[in-house]
């Protein structure tokens, strides 16, 4: 913007910018000045403007028909503020029309340059969530319990290195939110105080969301700030799953059972072969010799007392007595046995291959648990080197299997709870801290399990006595909640880990876990809308985070995890019944069904 100062028009013109707050970096402005105005008129002009410190605005002073021209910069640390002008002249141009700029405007940047701002007094706005019992400057003093109220003093902290960095003074209040939009549309807590133009910097980092970016200005981040669900991991005896089945995945455990098939199906593939290929001549055979009487035999009605051995010899009396038998039997009776026979083959034939199933079975499981072959049988080459790779396999397997176990006794750690779903189906209580923004995003949020959480372990409602339970409480007895080992508590880790820090023995710190519920944010400092001091808050919070201030403070006010210090004792390594209890479930499912196989055995066989 060009603005001939010389004009009627121009002082119209400046007033109405002024009124329009279009002295801001949005715009530069170039004001013309004749040799007629003198350095004090120049100042009239804008001494009852709103310009501010992050205006552009260069005055070109033409003092002799451009032979002496000088440039002046002209900035007000906030004239809303009470602030006065500054005018510095910037440089001139020489007779050969070169500019000449002088040292500071050469090797500096705009806020360097405005450095002072005169101790203007802003008023600046800290979030305190809990009733103040002292006053609210030795609350945010630092050396003051390092731990309440940390986020807030956190910022205060910076606040106080940037009002001494460019000579600011400080109005100080407090809300007890942040603001959250309402259902009319307006803010309330500390925003709604930036959006009324009641405060001018918000004192307490805050999360950066959209609909606070359209009321709000942002500077820079300050923390990044992570919540999580803290709680002890169960005891090994008390996990939530099978620890025999834990080693290995749900595909690998399928991968045995085909295994498992293929071998049970090549083992009663090679028994057959193997039955298949005896010699003949080891087999006792019954050869019958027809003697004359034998062509007197008529059908169905066998001479039984001509039949003989291929060795000569007679058949023994118990056979006599079988043959005798078979002879007086009539012959209805000897039909009706017939008749069955091939069922009675089938039957056969069926229990056989289950029993040739329950053989493989048996053998697969000797084998891959490394306790030998149990058919001693093998003449094969090919079952041989079956079962010589299914035995290496086995072994390499029982290595990975017995030593996952083993390590899960040997952890100090037993980790059972891994993510936000496990956490949901487990046995503990969740429980939220007692703060606004926590409370604002698990009511609010999209995600689906987030949303069960909140509704059906942190609000309970009993449709019988239609009450509703919440499990909202301050950090100090969420903590104690945690060293019950019944609950999971949402809370800021930092605020979480002092009070654990001081109140958890070694053995409770060591079964401490974290889950996050949402992703770490970092956290930033607001200003009003289209506010001034923009700049000059983003330029003093990347100075104190790049000289190593900004991470001062955070070791002070963010404590880290306590580290888990125990060493392995003989009493960590004991285990209770609980955890074997699947053993003893298969132990006692197979004695039951032995038992009940046992009866139906010994009713088919006497019967």
């Amino acid at each position: 913007m060009i603005v001939d100062a010389g004009s009627m028009e121009s002082r119209e013109l400046l007033e109405l910018a002024s009124e329009l707050n279009m002295f801001d970096n949005h715009y530069n402005w170039m004001i013309v000045v004749d040799s007629l105005m003198d350095y004090e008129g120049i100042c009239d002009v804008f001494r009852g403007l709103n310009v501010s410190i992050s205006s552009r605005i260069t005055v070109y002073w033409n003092r002799v028909d451009y032979l002496d021209v000088k440039l002046y910069d002209i900035w007000n640390p906030s004239h809303m503020h009470g602030g006065q002008l500054v005018v510095t002249e910037m440089g001139q141009f020489t007779n050969k029309s070169q500019l000449l700029l002088n040292n500071l405007y050469q090797n500096s940047t705009l806020i360097r340059r405005r450095i002072d701002m005169q101790g203007i007094t802003l008023r600046v706005n800290y979030v305190i969530l809990k009733e103040l019992e002292e006053p609210l400057e030795i609350l945010l003093n630092a050396r003051y319990k390092p731990t309440r109220e940390n986020l807030s003093r956190f910022t205060y902290s910076l606040l106080n290195v940037i009002r001494d960095m460019f000579n600011l003074t400080y109005f100080q209040d407090q809300s007890k939110s942040w603001g959250y939009l309402q259902e009319d549309g307006t803010f309330d807590g500390m925003i709604g105080m930036m959006v009324r133009k009641e405060v001018d910097v918000g004192g307490t980092s805050m999360f950066l969301r959209s609909e606070r970016h359209e009321v709000l200005s942002y500077t820079s981040e300050t923390w990044y700030l992570r919540t999580c669900f803290i709680f002890q991991q169960p005891d090994y005896s008390t996990n939530i799953q099978n620890p025999f089945l834990q080693p290995f995945s749900g595909s690998v455990w399928i991968i045995f059972g085909v295994i498992c098939i293929v071998f049970i199906f090549m083992l009663g593939l090679f028994e057959r072969l193997r039955s298949c290929g005896k010699d003949s001549s080891q087999s006792k055979r019954l050869i019958y010799k027809h003697p004359k009487s034998f062509k007197n035999i008529q059908h169905n009605k066998p001479n039984f007392k001509n039949i003989k051995l291929q060795t000569g010899k007679k058949l023994n009396l118990k056979a006599n007595k079988l043959l005798n038998k078979m002879k007086r039997s009539p012959k209805s009776k000897s039909k009706a046995k017939m008749k069955p026979q091939k069922n009675s083959q089938r039957s056969d034939r069926g229990f056989a291959i289950f029993n040739q199933f329950l053989d493989g079975l048996l053998t697969f499981i000797s084998v891959i648990s490394l306790q030998g072959y149990l058919n001693k049988k093998a003449n094969l080459m090919s079952l041989k080197i079956t079962v010589l790779t299914l035995m290496l396999f086995g072994f390499m397997i029982a290595q990975f299997y017995s030593g996952s176990i083993v390590s899960s006794i040997l952890d100090v750690k037993h980790v059972s709870i891994r993510t936000l779903e496990d956490l949901y189906k487990s046995h503990l209580n969740l429980a939220l801290e007692n703060v606004p923004y926590d409370i604002y995003i698990f009511n609010k949020t999209k995600d689906p399990l987030l949303n069960r959480i909140y509704h059906e372990k942190i609000i309970k409602y009993d449709k019988r006595s239609s009450t509703t339970e919440t499990n909202i409480f301050q950090p100090e007895y969420g903590v104690k909640l945690i060293k019950s080992g019944s609950y999971a508590f949402h809370v800021q880790e930092s605020t979480a880990y002092e009070i654990i820090s001081k109140t958890f023995d070694e053995n409770s710190i060591c079964k401490l876990s974290e889950i996050e519920a949402y992703r770490p944010t970092w956290l930033i400092v607001s200003l009003q809308k289209n506010s001034s001091f923009r700049e000059l808050y983003t330029y003093g919070l990347r100075r104190l985070k790049e000289v190593g201030i900004m991470h001062r403070w955070a070791k002070i006010f963010f404590l880290k995890k306590p580290k888990c210090e125990r060493n392995l004792k003989v009493n960590d390594l004991s285990i209770d019944v609980t955890a074997i209890y699947p053993l003893l479930i298969l132990l006692s499912f197979g004695y039951l069904m032995s038992f009940l196989v046992l009866l139906g055995e010994m009713y088919i066989f006497r019967g």
